[in-house]
């Protein structure tokens, strides 16, 4: 009786068995999309599918290899068996060529791509159980950068980056919020009055209700004439501008001690006691009267007349400079009678007369105001950078959001395909096992052996005896 050379992998032990190699780290992960399967299977290279059952997903796997090199599907005995049943014992296995082992035990599933012998040895090795059974995978690139939308409170989207097959995606996740915003330049928002002293502070409604402006550098003590202040928001942010300008009151408080000269009409004043005129000490049009005059006579040989009165305001106030007349009396005012060249010979009048003492202050700030109005405008706003959870869920400010194009991530299945690629020891496994593609050292094994070990066989042969 021919010996069985096939070696069966010990059950999860196949990827257990590679260790790095020299300083050729092995390449180890699980296949979860799509575009990762198929960019494994079409490694060039022969593809040996050691399966429990021979599926349709068995041969789905040899067809994307198919293109770039050969395919064989070994199943055991009992399988081998159920397939001869099919199709009136003349299975033939779809992309592939089917081989039957020589056990009747259940192998673990695995899977190897070998390269030409005369490649770099490296080969691909893959594990689990979806050799045979289905799989539903992402049909997503793998690394993956892409715009996907969010779904959850509020609309968003999301840029998702990294790789699927390592589970480590997260997402820039920016979410369409309706948020105040100021516009972009002041508009006339109204002009106000405020009594002095004021504290610089307006309250205004810019849109979302009333708030605190502060005028910046203002100065209680100064008189503005139309300056322009900035206007800043209780934040601190320049929203705005003013355009003030003061409002002052003068008082009189009495007369000083500083007069003026005026002068006066022609004529006979002291015929005309209690005479009114106007004169303009510097401080605007003011009337006064003149009472109490009086008359004498001056110069050699008293040919001058002269004479004086007292001088009052309209309020009643004293106001003319006080002097000794000729006559030996103090008077507030005098005029000259003859001599006055502005007058000929008629009588000319002239007065000394005090000015008013004022105190001026400032009672009222008229400020026209300028402001950036609030609006409300819908835009993204960036909310940060989040792992993406399995089911493709993402969490952000406390809320959960999805994105239905990676529902599948990270998905918890039963079903799973592992790999394991970039070291020689792959193709020193497969070489363990039996197969004969690839390997370099079959014929140093079976050389001076006189009863050659028992070799997996095409299915169409064990057919013709099932044994």
């Amino acid at each position: 009786m021919k010996r069985a050379f096939w070696a069966l992998p010990l059950a999860g032990l196949a990827l257990a068995q590679l260790t790095n190699f020299g300083n050729m780290p092995i390449t180890q992960g699980s296949v979860t999309t799509q575009s990762q399967l198929e960019t494994l299977m079409r490694t060039p290279g022969t593809l040996h599918i050691l399966t429990p059952e021979a599926t349709n997903w068995s041969f789905y796997l040899a067809n994307l290899h198919q293109r770039v090199g050969q395919s064989y599907v070994y199943v055991t005995k009992p399988e081998a068996r159920r397939l001869c049943s099919l199709a009136n014992g003349n299975y033939t296995g779809n992309y592939a060529i089917v081989r039957v082992v020589p056990t009747e035990e259940r192998p673990q599933a695995v899977a190897f791509i070998l390269p030409p012998t005369d490649g770099d040895l490296k080969g691909i090795l893959f594990e689990g159980e979806g050799i045979y059974r289905e799989m539903v995978l992402l049909n997503l690139p793998d690394p993956l950068y892409a715009w996907y939308s969010v779904v959850g409170p509020k609309v968003g989207r999301a840029y998702v980056y990294g790789s699927p097959s390592a589970g480590n995606l997260r997402a820039r996740v920016y979410l369409r919020e309706t948020t105040w915003v100021r516009d972009t330049y002041p508009s006339l928002i109204g002009s106000y009055t405020f009594a002095a002293p004021w504290n610089a502070s307006l309250q205004v409604n810019l849109g979302r209700g009333e708030e605190t402006l502060w005028v910046q550098g203002y100065n209680a003590t100064t008189t503005y004439t139309g300056q322009q202040l900035r206007v800043v928001d209780a934040s601190g942010q320049d929203v705005g501008y003013v355009v003030i300008t003061s409002q002052v009151q003068r008082t009189v408080v009495g007369v000083s001690n500083q007069y003026a000269q005026v002068d006066g009409v022609c004529g006979d004043l002291w015929n005309n006691p209690g005479h009114t005129f106007q004169a303009d000490l510097g401080d605007g049009p003011e009337t006064f009267i003149l009472t109490n005059l009086q008359l004498w006579r001056e110069g050699l040989f008293g040919v001058l007349l002269r004479g004086g009165a007292d001088i009052y305001d309209s309020a009643g106030r004293l106001r003319g400079v006080p002097y000794i007349g000729g006559d030996g009396r103090v008077h507030y005012g005098y005029f000259n009678l003859y001599g006055a060249s502005w007058c000929g010979f008629n009588t000319a009048y002239s007065w000394k007369i005090y000015r008013l003492q004022y105190d001026t202050r400032k009672v009222s700030e008229s400020v026209t105001l300028y402001a950036r109005r609030w609006r409300q405008v819908t835009q993204e706003v960036y909310k940060g950078d989040f792992p993406v959870l399995p089911g493709g869920r993402v969490v952000v400010e406390g809320d959960t959001y999805s994105i239905p194009e990676l529902a599948g991530y990270l998905a918890s299945s039963s079903v799973q395909l592992r790999y394991a690629k970039d070291s020689p020891l792959i193709s020193y496994l497969a070489r363990q096992m039996g197969l004969e593609e690839g390997s370099l050292t079959n014929n140093r094994l079976l050389a001076g052996v006189a009863t050659p070990p028992e070799r997996p066989k095409p299915l169409s042969a064990f057919c013709q005896n099932p044994r």
